[in-house]
Order: C-alpha cells, then structure tokens, then sequence
C-alpha cells in the first residue's frame, strides 16, 4: 500500500501491514460493512515526473467504505454510540499492553518468550490499527452530512474546533507545570517522567526514529527554567461554538458527534504512536536476538519478526526494504512484497506548474520560501516564515508548523491534521492541493493567499 523510502509517508509494515491485516480480518465487524474490506483493496502505484514512485489504494476503496458508513450513520440511530464503544475498547486494550510491555525486563527473555509477547502484540495490533481509522472515516463522513446541511463554511470552521484540549494545548500545559513546580523549589522528578513517557514519540516519525531520552528534557527544563513563563492567552473558542450551535438547532446531535469524534482523532489517535515506543524494550530485545538494528527490525512484519526467531532468514528482505521500500497487496490474502516490481508502476504525465487550488482550512496570508517536507525530522534549516509544503501533516510536524509562514498540503479534509492544528495557531492553511509537493520547488518563493485558496509561485 505505501513504499517507505518512495511515498511521501514513512511507515513501517509493523504498523501498515497490521492496518491492513485487521480492516481485512475485522472491518467488517467494527464498522458494520456489507462485506469485508479486503473484497475492495486495489494498489497502483504510479510514478511521477520525478521518478518517485507511489502506492497508494484507488479511491474507489475509500469511496465504497465511506458511502457503507455513511448508510450505517443516516440509518442506524444507535451506530455512531457503538463504533465509539468499540473504539474505546480497544485502545484502552492496547494501551494496558502497552503499559505491562515498558515495565517488563527483557534481559533474559528466551525466543519462545518473546514469540508468545510478539503474537500478543500482534493480534491486539491488529485491532487497534483496524479502528484507528475510525475517526478519519466517520469525520469525512459527517463532513459531508453536516456541511450541506449549514451551508456556510465559516461557520463550519467554528463548530470543528477541538471541544477540549488539542495534543499541542495539552503539551504545553504539562511542560508549563512542571517548570512551576520546579522553580518552587518542589520535586518535578514523577511529572517529568509521566512527562517523557507521553511525549517521547514527538522526535520519531510515526512508529520510526529514536524517542527523545528523559534526559533530553531534563536539559530543556534547565533552559526554559532560565525564562520567563509567557501567560496563556483567554480562550474564547467555545463561546464562538455555543454561539454558532444556537443557529442550528436541529443538528445539534451531528455537530456533537462530529466534535466528539474530532476530539478522538486528535488526542486517542496519537495515542497510538506515543504508546508504541513503550513497546520498544520488546523490539529491542527481538532486534538484539536477530542481530538487526531497531530500525531494521522495523522494516518487517510482526508474523516475518516471529517466523525469523523461529529460524527464517529475512536478510535480504530487510536490505531491499530499507533501500527501496515496501509494497502490500491483496490477492486473496495480504501479500506484504520488497521494493515495488517494475511491472506494476503506471507512469504519471508530471503536473503544470501554475498557480495552485486548494481548500481554505485557516484564512490568511503568507509570503516566503517553499519547504518541500517529507520527513519532519530531516529537514535542514527551516527558518521563521518558510512555507510547510507536504502530502500530510502528523504531530512529528508540530515543530515546523510553529515556525512556519503558512501550511500546504497535498491531501486532508477541513478536519486532517494541518486544517485543526493551523486553526489553533491561527496560520494561513490551503489543503487538498493535490500536487503542491510535485509542482513547488524547495527554495522558491511563493504567495499564499488563504483567504482565497490559492498559491502562486512568484519569478
């Protein structure tokens, strides 16, 4: 489904192959569908005008779900309460795995062991990934529900504001109590490492890279302990929403779900990978038994990491993936290949550069320096003002999208990522450009005029 070193998504099949696995083995019964999801699944990758090549799934895929879904939600009063009961349950399951993992001592843990730990984690892997998709789906889908029904964008941009704290709100708040307690003089050692436990993951893109160590922010505090405490600015986001709710009456009930289920994608999602690096001393152990890297590990499955301890020699496909990447496919079963076969590429006619069009996520204008993005963690010398350009933004972003004049994106809806966080920062945000990181240059100056959707590159 997506390449590692060739999508403009870094992922591993320790997370993809499991999604896809799980929406195969139990979207069905989670979403209440008409027939399993893998009935659907069709991959094409294509290659652009810059010899990148793609992955992706037809649209047509997304297109099918999202109109069961949407049938399940206009036709069953009861739907959306036991998707979110299912959804609850099984983060909550990985969650206590994942908390029994970081406390257990993996030193003398033989094969047999850690087979057992590996299918435990891979089953409940599978699952969680399956309904990680629950939120992007059912916001889509209310989206479209609610958005023609109001009618009005503006105000469609006020009731999709987070109902409480975003990650980045709830980052912020943490970080700025422990530095109280620490300049009272008062112990912060527990807070700061509840701390370093949650957001660890911040330095990693999605499940790859190295989580920060406490100590990383054990320095940070000894700076910021240096300067002064900047007050957080009154929030009047809710009087703005109860206002607006007033006017619709009569979707009140969708615009309540829909806030509900942005407050999931935003907070329980990223979950995910903040509580995946509490399964590293169980990757780590495996990898050292293999004689691999961590990152090496990574570029196989969960069955291939179990099958190789069981004596399977998965060399060369860790070589092949960590130079050209990963494809999955399903025939008949989920078939997880190295690189991608030349065979199946369908060569893409390479875009018109011109002015771009896109959707409004957050009103307003920039001008500077175009930043093609991939890997948030990679790239050089982003300076104040440059424009964030990439296929998608994740929390690995948030860094950047501080510094940055403005967001464009290829993909994401008015709820993705990039439209909730540029609303909270208040910066100009153009999404759903499709080839903005194909056509910008990296270096080249351009004009974003959020007020009207639009990029111009400028001579």
């Amino acid at each position: 489904m997506h390449s590692k070193k060739f999508s403009a998504r870094l992922l591993s099949p320790v997370f993809e192959e499991a999604c896809v696995q799980g929406l195969n083995k139990y979207g069905k019964e989670f979403f209440k569908l008409d027939k399993s999801i893998g009935n659907w699944f069709k991959y094409v990758p294509t290659e652009d005008s810059k010899g990148e090549v793609n992955i992706w799934v037809l649209n047509s895929t997304n297109e099918r779900f999202l109109k069961n879904v949407k049938k399940n939600i206009l036709t069953d009063s009861e739907y959306l309460k036991n998707l979110e009961k299912i959804f609850l349950k099984e983060f909550s399951s990985y969650h206590y795995l994942a908390e029994k993992t970081f406390k257990t001592n993996y030193e003398n843990k033989n094969s047999k062991e850690l087979i057992k730990e590996l299918s435990e984690f891979n089953n409940q892997n599978q699952r969680t990934t399956c309904i990680y998709n629950a939120p992007i789906v059912v916001l889509e889908v209310l989206e479209q529900i609610l958005y023609s029904k109001m009618n009005n964008y503006e105000d469609f941009l006020v009731i999709s504001t987070v109902a409480i704290p975003s990650p980045i709100k709830k980052q912020k708040k943490q970080w700025k109590e422990i530095i109280e307690v620490a300049k009272k003089g008062e112990d912060y050692e527990d807070k700061l490492t509840e701390y370093w436990k949650e957001w660890m993951f911040l330095s990693c893109t999605d499940v790859l890279g190295t989580p920060y160590t406490i100590e990383h922010f054990q320095k940070q505090l000894e700076n910021d302990l240096k300067k002064d405490i900047k007050e957080d600015q009154t929030d009047l986001e809710n009087q703005r929403v109860s206002k607006i709710i007033e006017k619709y009456t009569s979707l009140k009930k969708e615009i309540n779900w829909l806030r509900r289920w942005q407050d999931y994608r935003n907070n329980k999602t990223e979950e995910y990978y903040s509580q995946f690096q509490w399964f590293r001393p169980l990757f780590e152990c495996v990898a050292k038994k293999l004689n691999v890297s961590y990152d090496e590990l990574l570029m196989l499955s969960v069955p291939e990491m179990i099958k190789s301890l069981q004596g399977e020699d998965y060399t060369k496909e860790i070589k092949i993936r960590m130079k050209k990447g990963f494809t999955l496919k399903y025939e008949n079963e989920v078939i997880l290949y190295s690189g991608v076969k030349e065979k199946d590429i369908i060569i893409k006619e390479p875009p018109k550069r011109g002015a771009l069009q896109g959707r409004i996520a957050c009103a307003g204008y920039a001008k500077g320096k175009a930043r093609i993005v991939k890997d948030p963690h990679k790239i050089k010398n982003f300076q104040r003002g440059d424009i964030l350009v990439s296929s998608f933004t994740s929390p690995s972003f948030v860094p950047l999208i501080e510094k940055a004049g403005a967001i464009l994106t290829d993909e994401g809806g008015i709820l993705s990522h990039a439209a909730i966080i540029s609303r909270e920062m208040n910066k100009p945000c153009i999404i759903g450009l499709k080839n903005a990181t194909k056509i910008l240059v990296d270096g080249e100056i351009v004009e974003v005029d959020a007020n009207l959707g639009i990029v111009v590159i400028k001579k």
